[in-house]
């Protein structure tokens, strides 16, 4: 199944439900939102095999999920990874760095915030504004991008100046 949030939550269940009336013995894994899953779902996708779980948690305060328009509710993710980990799903989280509202405070606020969630693995990728979207294009009127080479493009490589002295 290719859904990269795995919902609506009807579609997950069936899922569930039929591997586990087929006895198919496969794992696998799967993409969620913040606040989608209730526990009785990720109960019954730990049950139907699911051994891990990607929540993109994206950041640290709820202004910044806002002006990225983002609806995860900050509250909500430090439960839903508990629960996932509470029913042996281990739980691979996606933060991102790098944004406008980003701060040697803010970094220090990140770093609190990811040792209290404590997922099992965490992703960090750089905030990357893309060609062609209006973050690109607001950040680039402004001076801020630090490069064009596209080949930098990759959520892997800091693209946006966001004010923070480098290390050199």
């Amino acid at each position: 199944i290719r859904d990269e949030t795995f919902a609506p939550r009807h579609r997950v269940v069936e899922f569930c439900e039929e591997l586990i009336k087929r006895k198919a013995a496969v794992s696998w894994r799967a993409f969620a939102n913040i606040g989608v899953l209730d526990e009785a779902t990720i109960a019954l996708m730990a049950e139907a095999g699911c051994h891990m779980l990607f929540y993109g948690i994206e950041a640290s305060d709820a202004a910044t999920l806002k002006m990225r328009r983002k609806s995860t509710q900050i509250e909500s993710v430090a439960s839903d990874i508990r629960t996932a980990q509470k029913h042996g799903i281990f739980v691979r989280g996606g933060f991102i760095v790098g944004h406008e509202t980003d701060s040697e405070e803010s970094f220090a606020r990140h770093d609190a915030f990811l040792r209290e969630l404590c997922p099992d693995e965490l992703y960090l990728s750089f905030l990357t504004p893309f060609p062609g979207t209006p973050l690109h294009r607001r950040v680039q009127a402004e001076g801020r991008l630090l490069t064009n080479d596209l080949r930098l493009y990759d959520c892997e490589h800091p693209i946006l100046d966001i004010g923070l002295p480098s290390e050199t």
